[in-house]
């Protein structure tokens, strides 16, 4: 059963990759200035800045992304009848019909858009070539976002391995997959990509999520507990260094509690509830997909009107601006792709990749 709180989380996180990407492109200089300093080297004047870029960080709603996907997808596997080579099977043809097909419309939409408009930072629009590459993911020189995706589909191989492992020797298998995967973040992924230093350890927390001990440890706490473990998370996005250790392996630890906290909550009334946030959650993908052509496409327009310098030196202002407009652009769109593209494929996918549902996930993955 799909957990729209889950969902509700999973929009909040694309709307601030907007944002983010919304600040940034206004000030190209905000991650020296603002964000690899310590906390304690800070102008009092760029506090505010700091706090407000910080708190919506693109990468900290990334590893969010890695989180959610860690979680989802495992209980996805874990409830499976059997573990088999139709297993398999069916879940990479339910990711790839997930993944793709929205990716290529909105990647070929952002590669047309660039012959009529080219996109901020841009020279020349993109060729055929990087067009295809970026829809097959080989790249993400088209829209940049989409290494996330690159990510994803990487591990897909290695849940289906730590699934069927799973499936054999019980939760042994992703508690060792959790202490080994930090290491990445010190040595570099051995496998697959760099892209993974980060993913390995954030989607091996996610995978301990649908597990019975999270949820015997987690259900004991307060309802409210989750937004305890988010705004802690932003805290500590705030105070640490983008560039530090620490400050990464909290804000995944932290990360890791929210998802678990909203994922085995019980109460009948949320605030991840709410309509328009559902709604939000449901686009979540496609505003992911179409905010890159919007924000990149539009922000030429923006400067010549507003100014570029003037933009930058009241980054806050105009790029929450410009964050607005393009928001409001973003929604519409990825409701149309979301309805149209996203939606039909999932379904097509669920009927030609069907999975045998087996008894509940946390009852599967019980302690010994």
């Amino acid at each position: 059963m799909r957990n729209l709180r889950l969902d509700s989380l999973r929009g909040i996180a694309a709307l601030c990759v907007l944002l983010h990407h919304a600040l940034h492109i206004s000030n190209a200089g905000l991650e020296s200035r603002l964000l690899a300093p310590s906390i304690y080297d800070i102008a009092p004047s760029d506090l505010l800045g700091r706090i407000i870029v910080m708190a919506t960080n693109g990468g900290m709603a990334v590893w969010i992304f890695f989180v959610l996907s860690g979680a989802v997808l495992m209980a996805s596997l874990l409830r499976e009848e059997r573990f088999t080579l139709a297993t398999v099977v069916n879940f990479t043809g339910r990711r790839v019909f997930r993944i793709y097909p929205a990716l290529i419309v909105a990647v070929v939409a952002f590669g047309a858009a660039s012959h009529l408009q080219l996109p901020a930072g841009y020279s020349q629009p993109f060729t055929v070539s990087e067009i295809l590459e970026n829809s097959l993911l080989v790249s993400s020189t088209v829209n940049g976002g989409t290494w996330t995706l690159q990510t994803e589909m990487l591990m897909v191989p290695l849940l289906l391995a730590i699934g069927w492992l799973t499936s054999l020797f019980g939760l042994l298998v992703p508690v060792a997959f959790l202490f080994w995967a930090p290491t990445t973040l010190i040595l570099g992924s051995p496998f697959g990509s760099p892209l993974l230093t980060i993913a390995l350890p954030a989607f091996a927390l996610g995978m301990l999520v649908p597990t019975r001990m999270a949820e015997d440890a987690f259900k004991q706490l307060p309802r409210w507990s989750w937004l305890l473990f988010l705004g802690a998370m932003v805290g500590a996005r705030v105070y640490f260094s983008i560039n530090s250790l620490l400050g990464i392996l909290v804000i995944l630890f932290l990360a890791f509690c929210g998802i678990a906290s909203l994922y085995h909550g019980k109460e009948r009334k949320h605030p991840f509830d709410h309509p328009w946030l559902v709604f939000l959650g449901r686009v979540s993908y496609s505003v992911y997909l179409l905010h890159v052509m919007v924000v990149w496409g539009l922000f030429s327009v923006y400067a010549n009107l507003i100014g570029a310098s003037r933009i930058a030196e009241s980054y806050l202002l105009f790029g929450g601006l410009f964050a607005i407009g393009a928001a409001a652009i973003t929604i519409p769109l990825s409701y149309l792709l979301e309805r149209y593209v996203e939606r039909p494929f999932i379904m097509l996918g669920q009927r030609l990749f069907a999975k045998r549902v087996a008894e509940p996930v946390s009852s599967r993955l019980a302690a010994p």
